[in-house]
């Protein structure tokens, strides 16, 4: 009996897993394995260098784009190159300095150098073409190349062509009916960057240049507006209550929450008073309709 029960342990053992399969195996690397078993504060961490083509936060190659999307001051604006041949993209810069650049350079106009002494091969450029294409023509004396002024400052990165009078200009003097393509129909890149143009030529469509013709006075008296809306807003968020009200005509007794409080508001301040309830206050920036609050 001793040795039937003796070899039936032997069996079980024999078939059982090592339990050693389910680690993975160490490798017999030296120094992989002193690296893994020292300490972070022994040694300082070395860290992997980019490969070619990569681009990381912190190295020098994205440390060298970042000036370009500081934000320009008044010598900066001033200071930008009149040669089409030397500006940079105008996506270079930050989002809100675009519009800034574009209207310096519309007051300046295209450049074009009428007196230059165009460089002469087989062909050169013609001084009439600026007066053919006046609108838009350019030339470029740094790069000897033609480049469109429209397109430049208003051409939609959405929409393709075009890009051979704006990155690196256009230098094929034989090839003339390139000029006619750039403009091309009326859905064309270029006709959508004149209409943009025109658009932001209009300066009283420009929100910022309505907003600069207002005096003082008012502009203050929408801030305090504004504030107003906010600060009754903010508290009726906090306290889960209702903004509307059941009735918020002028004869109602109570208005709703946010048309109280601003109530409430300018009885404690007569300048507040005199910017949420004066007579002058445009009909369109009281700051009170359903959409406001929402």
């Amino acid at each position: 009996m001793v040795n039937g029960s003796d070899s039936s342990e032997k069996i079980k053992r024999t078939n059982t897993t090592p339990i050693t399969i389910f680690f993975p195996k160490k490798h017999h690397n030296d120094d992989a394995q002193n690296h893994r078993s020292s300490s972070p504060l022994d040694e300082p961490t070395e860290i992997e260098e980019p490969q070619h083509g990569d681009t990381e936060i912190g190295t020098s190659s994205h440390l060298s784009k970042e000036p370009i999307l500081d934000r320009l001051t008044d010598f900066d604006v001033i200071s930008l190159p009149r040669d089409p041949g030397l500006r940079r993209n105008l996506t270079d810069f930050h989002i809100n300095d675009r519009d800034i650049i574009r209207r310096d350079y519309v007051r300046r106009g295209p450049c074009q150098p009428r007196d230059h002494k165009f460089p002469k091969t087989k062909r050169n450029f013609v001084v009439v073409w600026f007066d053919k294409f006046k609108p838009w023509l350019e030339y470029s004396k740094e790069k000897d190349a033609a480049f469109c002024f429209v397109c430049y400052l208003f051409k939609s990165e959405s929409i393709s062509g075009g890009e051979a009078f704006v990155n690196g200009g256009f230098r094929t003097w034989s090839k003339t009916d390139a000029f006619n393509k750039h403009v091309g129909n009326h859905m064309s890149a270029h006709n959508n960057a004149m209409k943009n143009f025109d658009v932001f030529n209009k300066q009283k469509s420009s929100i910022m240049c309505c907003f600069e013709n207002y005096t003082k006075e008012a502009k203050n008296d929408y801030r305090i507006r504004l504030e107003a809306a906010i600060n009754a807003l903010r508290f009726i968020t906090l306290q889960g209550l209702a903004s509307r009200g059941h009735d918020e005509s002028d004869e109602s007794l109570n208005q709703g929450n946010f048309l109280e409080l601003r109530k409430t508001f300018a009885k404690r301040d007569s300048n507040v008073a005199r910017a949420l309830f004066d007579k002058k206050v445009p009909g369109n920036c009281t700051l009170i309709a359903p959409g406001i609050q929402k």
